[in-house]
């Protein structure tokens, strides 16, 4: 079973491939969101030189009368559109394949578009059903500062209550040493200025 990052970076790697056998080369940047049912994958730095030049601005002529062609870029970015929604088609059968593999369930539709501005381009598929994802492991909590003062060392006639700190650590006081002693979870050492006053501890475990 894969953790749902490890699903998204298989997205990513197999439609970066996708990418580069159908255009000739991939996006400059990638990133796949699963979200229930939908999975949502973000392509930027998708055109092509030949496609910039495509969607340009009208340039004006040579011999400064008029503004260039006689269509504008609109032209060129509907042309665009068109044929990266064709790719997209024409491609359905590997993409399919791509997210089926990375995801584990079966894909029932796919949607697609570009800005021809940024450059950027979105894939949405929508899944059968929620994949079933491994749970994220916990991290493991840090020392704080907190933490760290109040499993110090028992002092003389402290109260009950911070002697259970040490017991649960594993730690029993046997006598007064001039030493300094180390946290029993990340191992730092205590502050000196009060080691003079502590009281020795061993690991009775």
């Amino acid at each position: 079973m894969k953790s749902q990052g490890e699903i998204e970076a298989a997205v990513c790697d197999g439609i970066s491939r996708f990418q580069q056998e159908f255009i000739g080369r991939g996006p400059k940047d990638i990133h796949s969101h699963l979200i229930g049912t939908l999975l949502v994958v973000r392509l930027q730095g998708v055109l092509t030189p030949a496609e910039r030049q495509l969607i340009a601005p009208p340039r004006p002529s040579i011999d400064g009368e008029g503004t260039g062609p006689p269509h504008d870029n609109g032209n060129g970015r509907s042309l665009l559109k068109q044929m990266r929604s064709h790719m997209v088609a024409n491609g359905r059968p590997r993409l399919e394949s791509i997210v089926e593999e990375a995801v584990g369930v079966k894909l029932v539709s796919v949607h697609h578009d570009i800005s021809t501005v940024t450059g950027e381009e979105l894939l949405v598929f929508s899944l059968a059903e929620a994949p079933v994802c491994r749970p994220k492991k916990q991290k493991r909590p840090t020392c704080t500062q907190a933490a760290h003062d109040s499993a110090r060392p028992i002092r003389r006639g402290a109260a009950p209550c911070s002697l259970s700190l040490w017991e649960r650590a594993g730690v029993r006081v046997l006598s007064s040493r001039r030493e300094r002693h180390p946290h029993p979870a990340c191992g730092r050492p205590l502050p000196e200025g009060e080691a003079r006053s502590w009281i020795g501890a061993t690991n009775v475990r």
